[in-house]
C-alpha cells in the first residue's frame, strides 16, 4: 500500500512518457538525429529559466509559455535548414543548439535566486512528486499530440523512411519536417517540466536503440519500444522505492542497465547464429 501511495502517479506518468516517446524515438533514430531530443529539451529548459528573470515561478503558466515559445523557435531552426544534400550534418547543428542552450541556462540561472536548485529540477525533474492533476494534463496533451501525429503519420513516416520517395511524390519536405519538429518540441516541453532533460532523453533513445537491435520493421520497432520503456520505467520506480533513491536518476540508470543487457543478448544471439 505504501508503494502505491507514493509511486502510483510517478508510474502512470512514466507509462504516458513511454507511449509518446516510444513512437518518436523510432523516428529520431531513423532520421539519424539522435541528439535532437537533448537539444529541444535544453531549449525548453532555457525558456523556462528565462521566465525566472521576469519573476515568474518555474511551475507557472508563464514559464510554460516561455518554454513553448523557445521550443518553437528551436524547432523552426532545426527544420527550416535542410542539410540532407550538404556537407554539414544536421546533427552537428543540433549539437551546437544544445551546447548554446545549455550554456545560456547556466548564465541565466547565475542571476536567479536558488539557481542551482532550479538547474537540478530542469535536469532531473520532479517525477516522484507528480500530482494527479499533472498526470491528467500530461495525458490530455499527449492524446491531442498523438492525434495530430496520427493525422500526419503517412507523410511524416514516408519522409522518415525515404526522403527521395517523398520528394518524388511532391511532398514539401521542409514544411512536413517543420510540422514534425514543432509537434516534437511541444512533447518535449511538456515532458521536461515533468521528468527533466535526462529522463526524457532516456525514454526517447534507449528503447528505440533496443528495438532497432531486434526488429527490422517500423511498427514492430514501435511496439518493442513501448514494451521496453514501460517495463524498464516501472522497474526503475520499484528500485527507487525499495532503495530510497531519487526516482528520476534511478530510472535513467535502469534504462542504461537495460541497454547493456540488451546489447549482450544481441551479441550472443548474433554469435549463436554464426555458429549455427
Amino acid at each position: 500500500m505504501d508503494f502505491l501511495r507514493f509511486m502510483l502517479f510517478p508510474i502512470l506518468a512514466c507509462l504516458l512518457l513511454a507511449g509518446i516517446h516510444g513512437y518518436l524515438g523510432i523516428h529520431v533514430l531513423s532520421r539519424g538525429v539522435i541528439f535532437v531530443d537533448l537539444a529541444m529539451a535544453q531549449v525548453a529548459a532555457l525558456g523556462a529559466s528565462m521566465s525566472l528573470l521576469f519573476h515568474f515561478e518555474l511551475e507557472s503558466p508563464m514559464a510554460y509559455a516561455f518554454s513553448i515559445g523557445f521550443t518553437f523557435i528551436g524547432a523552426l531552426a532545426i527544420s527550416v535548414v535542410d542539410f540532407r544534400n550538404r556537407k554539414i550534418s544536421q546533427e552537428a547543428i543540433i549539437g551546437v543548439v544544445y551546447v548554446i542552450a545549455a550554456a545560456a541556462v547556466i548564465l541565466v540561472m547565475d542571476h536567479a535566486p536558488h539557481g542551482g536548485e532550479h538547474v537540478k529540477d530542469l535536469m532531473v525533474g520532479h517525477i516522484l512528486w507528480v500530482s494527479k492533476i499533472e498526470v491528467l494534463i500530461e495525458a490530455v496533451v499527449y492524446w491531442a499530440l498523438g492525434l495530430a501525429f496520427a493525422l500526419c503519420s503517412s507523410r511524416i513516416h514516408l519522409i522518415t523512411q525515404d526522403t527521395k520517395a517523398a520528394k518524388a511524390k511532391g511532398l514539401n519536405i521542409v514544411l512536413w519536417d517543420m510540422v514534425f519538429y514543432v509537434l516534437f518540441g511541444i512533447v518535449v516541453t511538456v515532458s521536461v517540466r515533468l521528468a527533466g532533460v535526462l529522463l526524457v532523453f532516456s525514454f526517447l533513445v534507449v528503447p528505440a536503440i533496443i528495438s532497432f537491435m531486434f526488429q527490422d520493421r517500423f511498427w514492430p520497432r514501435i511496439l518493442t519500444a513501448w514494451v521496453v520503456s514501460s517495463a524498464v520505467s516501472i522497474l526503475g520506480c520499484v528500485i527507487s522505492f525499495k532503495a530510497d533513491w531519487p526516482t528520476g536518476a534511478t530510472v535513467v540508470v535502469t534504462f542504461g542497465a537495460a541497454l547493456v543487457i540488451a546489447g549482450l543478448v544481441f551479441i550472443m544471439r548474433k554469435s549463436l547464429n554464426r555458429i549455427g
